[in-house]
């Protein structure tokens, strides 16, 4: 092997690593400004999670109370009651995402605090499917929703919970199981 041929194999060989160490080099610029956009994300997820772990013992407090006394009554007067607790609350110098507290953009939501949008959107789905839509799809039967489908069993849903339950015989069913 002659020396120009050699010195042209070893110009092509650095050529082709200078070329990978190039594309490497994009790849890596791509990597750092998608992670530091996920940076971002994580910061401000970290602060949310930060104002929620603020606001927990407050709405743990209102989401029992809901569960406790608001079943029998309508969507205007659970509305009301639920407004007039998280004032006590406020007084008391108990914080609740009702008052900001909990990142929530001041409001306290018993769904949210019991049950995750998966969940939520899979009920949906069941009483599309179940009942068809309706008019008693909305805050007040899905806080029915979030009781009933905590209960351990079905039995234990209709014998203590059913009578709590706005109109039961249409959201009972949709909350508890399919008849």
């Amino acid at each position: 092997m002659c020396f120009p041929q050699r010195t042209q194999e070893e110009l092509h060989s650095l050529q082709s690593q200078a070329d990978t160490s190039r594309r490497r080099l994009a790849r890596a610029e791509r990597l750092t400004g998608a992670l530091a956009e996920e940076s971002v994300r994580w910061l401000q997820r970290s602060d949310e999670l930060t104002a929620a772990l603020r606001s927990l013992v407050g709405d743990v407090f209102l989401a029992a109370a809901c569960i406790s006394y608001l079943g029998p009554f309508t969507g205007p007067y659970r509305e009301a009651l639920l407004r007039g607790w998280a004032a006590r609350c406020r007084e008391a110098g108990i914080p609740t995402s009702a008052d900001g507290g909990g990142g929530g953009g001041g409001s306290f939501s018993l769904p949210a605090t019991l049950v995750s949008p998966v969940e939520i959107r899979e009920w949906g789905m069941q009483v599309c499917g179940w009942m068809g839509a309706g008019p008693w799809w909305g805050l007040c039967w899905l806080e029915s929703a979030c009781v009933t489908g905590r209960a351990d069993s079905f039995r234990l849903s209709l014998v203590l919970l059913l009578p709590l339950l706005v109109h039961p015989p249409v959201s009972a069913p949709c909350s508890v199981g399919p008849p």
